[in-house]
């Protein structure tokens, strides 16, 4: 649900720029709602050019490390990055990283320096641990993608499916133009 909930957000040209555990609900029937769009931001501008962002926003940990450089980003791509943290959490129950300042964290993230608990290892699929390894990629546009994600091994929709239902699909085909020029990018 989190990733198609991601894409579906991405797909309206919309990065959330918090993707955490605090901001993933779960409803009574176990459906995940993603919350707390306070920074969230478009991705395009009016004319459909690609806007990076070069704000640092978000929680420290689940914070990629080209937006820890400072340096102009693909915002979608940093959410994918936490999106990572997420799950690395969920399976370990701990952060990947954890540094006591921005430069300890930022090395630990080009070394790659994070480790799987030895239950994890023993309890999860080698493509849950491939996707998690990906996804904390350092290197930006070596990272896996949401549809790479859809169609691994691990969640294994075919090639083709979108995740989308078919009501999704069609809200993102009728979208207004009205709606986002009367949203601030």
């Amino acid at each position: 649900d989190l990733v198609v909930a991601l894409m579906y957000l991405h797909r309206m040209d919309i990065a959330h720029r918090d993707i955490k555990c605090d901001n993933i609900l779960l409803t009574a029937k176990y459906n995940v709602k993603l919350a707390d769009f306070g920074f969230a931001r478009y991705t395009r501008d009016h004319q459909g050019s690609p806007l990076f962002a070069s704000t640092d926003c978000g929680s420290i940990n689940y914070t990629a490390p080209e937006v820890l450089l400072g340096i102009p980003y693909n915002p979608k791509i940093a959410d994918i990055w936490s999106l990572g943290v997420v799950i690395f959490i969920m399976l370990n129950g701990s952060f990947p990283f954890v540094a006591k300042d921005v430069t300890s964290l930022y090395r630990e993230q080009i070394a790659r320096d994070f480790k799987f608990t030895g239950r994890a290892e023993q309890n999860a699929s080698k493509q849950l641990l491939g996707v998690i390894n990906m996804l904390l990629e350092p290197v930006y546009h070596e990272r896996m993608t949401l549809e790479d994600i859809l169609h691994s091994d691990w969640i294994g929709i075919p090639k083709g499916q979108s995740g989308l239902t078919a009501l999704e699909e069609n809200a993102l085909k009728r979208q207004p133009s009205s709606i986002k020029s009367n949203v601030r990018s």
